[in-house]
């Protein structure tokens, strides 16, 4: 082996595609205002992202700046709107929604910012 070179060093492939140079992930700006929390019925088939994304743009027009729906647990998932009015009007002074999206129930609950549950891993969020 020769000992003055690296075992991978930066633009040598190592199987994987993730970019050396990709900027560091920041949450978007405001976005806890701008999150609503979803809640997936098991009893039902998932809904895909597209079809949410569809849901709302079909309803409000370019109105989301993306949705996640959890891998690991499926039935949890959050979208950020692009503009912190959407949830207001999706949800009024309510703090819990469920809106049928594929004739399926979703359930909605606003985002409680930094300190609640804008960090996934506090699942109990969701009762």
């Amino acid at each position: 082996m020769d000992k003055g070179k690296a075992k991978n060093p930066v633009g040598e492939s190592s199987g994987s595609n993730l970019n050396p140079n990709a900027q560091p992930f920041k949450p978007p700006a405001n976005a806890p205002e701008r999150t609503l929390f979803m809640k997936f019925f098991p009893e039902f088939p998932p809904i895909s992202r597209q079809a949410i994304h569809e849901y709302f743009t079909g309803r409000f027009g370019n109105c989301i700046e993306c949705v996640y729906v959890l891998k690991l647990n499926s039935d949890l998932g959050f979208i950020i709107f692009s503009r912190s009015l959407f949830p207001y009007v999706i949800m009024g002074p309510l703090e819990e929604v469920v809106l049928f999206i594929c004739s399926r129930p979703v359930l909605f609950k606003r985002s409680l910012g930094r300190g609640g549950a804008v960090y996934l891993r506090q699942v109990t969020f969701f009762g």
